[in-house]
């Protein structure tokens, strides 16, 4: 194999350790070399043997590898060969005594094995095996070559396996930790640098799931309005980049978020606050949040709906909208801003509410409308 493939086979392995819609190591490990399947065999200090296989078997064919492996070579002699360089099993077990096997004729035959090539590997407190296994009736063993690509790419595809356990194991852990969050009655996304999805509570899966005006698509937030989803998306990238920053302990940045208001085709207009990761403490296991995500509904947030406000008091749906952010404790300022309309406008509304109410001040309407 040249120099550069190899590299690139590599550059894949490790890939597969943080991507898990990308070729398995094991999978560029049995392709580089033209084989069947490959077995990882990993044994920690304290003796606990766990495996992981690829193969070009159905799925329910796999436990015939666990079956082979446990009785036929986890426990034989090719288990005291110390680690070094690549072998293949021929040299050591001629080819005639493997296919007359009992194991060879019930087992291997049918699932293209026979010819197998193997390495140890040691680390501090642990050892690996790998064994990657050709058809016996293709009649093609592994070649000086192929025992070269095996000791290339052995101990890469082991230490992809060791990181790739880490991060799952760190990103349970975030999972477990973020659970929490389930219990905020607002709804909380948390995105990483790429803007992409790490959690979502239960109160944003359920808004999501009802909601015209946002969404989530491919692990990405995004508003069904174009220029309202350039601007969250802008939002996002500035939230991110203030993060990156904020590692920084020299440098200060504003706690503010960014507000950004999303109307909805039926009742008042979602607000999204935007923040950087940073200001919420939840770059715990390495795994970096870059930007969260709160949104509020006021509908949620108020006893009576803008639609039930309405009815019940006879006034148009931008009355009805108002009447619930201010009976809400949203600042009339706030309110236009959220409407998309002037002060002076919203201060119009306000006093058409109040005819039709029968009140004369704001304190009064709240009362109103709770009670």
């Amino acid at each position: 194999m040249k120099p550069e493939h190899v590299l690139d086979k590599i550059q894949s392995i490790y890939s597969w350790a943080n991507e898990g819609n990308t070729q398995s190591g094991l999978d560029i490990l049995r392709d580089a070399v033209g084989a069947e399947h490959v077995v990882l065999s990993r044994r920690n200090r304290s003796g606990q043997d766990t495996r992981l296989a690829c193969n070009r078997l159905a799925a329910d064919e796999l436990t015939c590898l666990d079956t082979l492996w446990t009785s036929d070579f986890a426990d034989s002699s090719f288990k005291r060969i110390p680690p070094g360089k690549a072998f293949r099993v021929t040299d050591h077990l001629p080819l005639q005594v493997i296919t007359e096997s009992e194991s060879y004729q019930e087992f291997v035959r049918h699932i293209d094995g026979g010819l197998g090539a193997s390495t140890k590997l040691a680390s501090e407190g642990a050892s690996s095996v790998l064994f990657v296994c050709r058809s016996a009736r293709q009649g093609r063993d592994f070649s000086n070559q192929d025992l070269l690509t095996i000791d290339l790419l052995a101990s890469h595809v082991v230490e992809a396996n060791e990181i790739r356990t880490r991060i799952e194991a760190s990103r349970e852990r975030e999972s477990r930790s973020f659970e929490i969050l389930d219990l905020v009655d607002e709804a909380v996304v948390l995105l990483n640098q790429d803007g992409r999805v790490v959690f979502i509570n239960q109160e944003a899966d359920a808004l999501f799931a009802t909601c015209d005006s946002l969404s989530c698509v491919n692990g990405r937030v995004r508003a069904t309005n174009h220029a309202l989803d350039n601007a969250l998306q802008s939002a996002i990238g500035r939230a991110s980049d203030l993060d990156l920053v904020s590692c920084n302990p020299h440098c200060v940045t504003s706690r503010t978020p960014h507000r950004l208001s999303v109307p909805q085709r039926r009742g008042l207009a979602l607000t999204v606050k935007i923040f950087p990761g940073s200001h919420m403490g939840v770059d715990r296991y390495g795994i970096g949040i870059s930007a969260v995500l709160i949104i509020s509904d006021p509908e949620k947030s108020n006893r009576f709906s803008s639609h039930q406000i309405a009815s019940q008091f006879g006034l148009s749906d931008r009355e009805a909208e108002l009447t619930a952010l201010v009976c809400g404790g949203t600042k009339m300022k706030d309110a236009a801003a959220m409407m998309a309309i002037s002060i002076g406008t919203t201060r119009q509304y306000l006093k058409s509410v109040f005819a039709k109410t029968g009140v004369t001040r704001q304190s009064d309407l709240i009362r109103l409308v709770r009670s």
